[in-house]
């Protein structure tokens, strides 16, 4: 049994055994703050659905410039992860993310903007993270197949009742000066799908000047229900199949780049 000495405390590994799922969520929960501090955590107890069935998340995660989001699976060790977990993750992979589920999450912290929640949704889907309470062998690869992350937060009891965790594994980080990552539309070429729309400010005119190898190119923003484009005002300055991100530069200014 793992065991921490610190300062004159002795803080003891607790077991999956040791406590309900609840509890182990809501421990996650009140400390997630510093668990993942590039983020806003909010419960997230709202049924969603895709081809493969229902399912029910325990927890999300906004990053703070609502660039990307994570919807959060908590489990216990000693969970089945080809009965239990897997097919958890498939359904939240996969599942349909709406105007009603951002109505649902900027219901549940005042420092979450509605509208800018909704314009989130438009982008691309949320990755799952699974936080489990200790390391499990096997468990990362087939869970990377679905893009998910596994987090592993051990916690540690003193006989005080203070707790301490463990960190191991993977965690959400913020992608830097990235505003949002792009991609062209396969089926209308000359637009490019804006992945974290949620990022991207609207100016009065949806007219955007983004500089691109020293030129500055002009754009409009084109949103739709579950989707924004940017347009070329004139012509398409950028390479057909390449990839690029928004990122904003030193005069906060857009700027767009070859994605690496």
């Amino acid at each position: 049994m793992a065991k921490l000495l610190i300062g004159d405390e002795l803080y003891v590994s607790l077991s999956s055994a040791a406590f309900f799922e609840f509890e182990y969520e809501s421990l996650i929960l009140s400390h997630a703050s510093r668990l993942f501090a590039e983020h806003v955590a909010v419960p997230f107890k709202r049924q969603v659905e895709s081809e493969t069935g229902r399912a029910t998340a325990d927890l999300a995660l906004i990053e703070r410039r609502y660039r990307k989001w994570w919807v959060v699976e908590v489990e216990l060790s000693h969970h089945s992860l080809s009965r239990h977990v897997l097919p958890q993750v498939a359904i939240l992979a996969n599942a349909k993310y709406g105007r009603n589920i951002a109505e649902y999450l900027s219901s549940q912290s005042d420092a979450l903007n509605p509208e800018v929640l909704d314009n989130m949704m438009r982008g691309s889907q949320p990755q799952v993270l699974v936080v489990v309470n200790r390391h499990v062998s096997g468990w990362v690869q087939p869970l990377a197949a679905y893009g998910a992350l596994l987090a592993v937060v051990e916690v540690f009891r003193s006989d005080r009742n203070r707790h301490v965790f463990r960190l191991n594994g993977d965690y959400p980080a913020a992608p830097g000066d990235e505003v949002s990552s792009l991609r062209c539309d396969p089926l209308l070429p000359r637009l490019l799908i804006v992945e974290s729309p949620g990022a991207l400010e609207s100016p009065p005119d949806k007219r955007l000047l983004i500089e691109f190898e020293g030129e500055t190119t002009e754009w409009t923003k084109i949103t739709t229900k579950d989707k924004v484009w940017l347009s070329p005002v004139r012509s398409n300055p950028l390479t057909p199949g390449e990839k690029y991100a928004l990122a904003k530069g030193e005069d906060g200014g857009l700027k767009l780049k070859r994605a690496r």
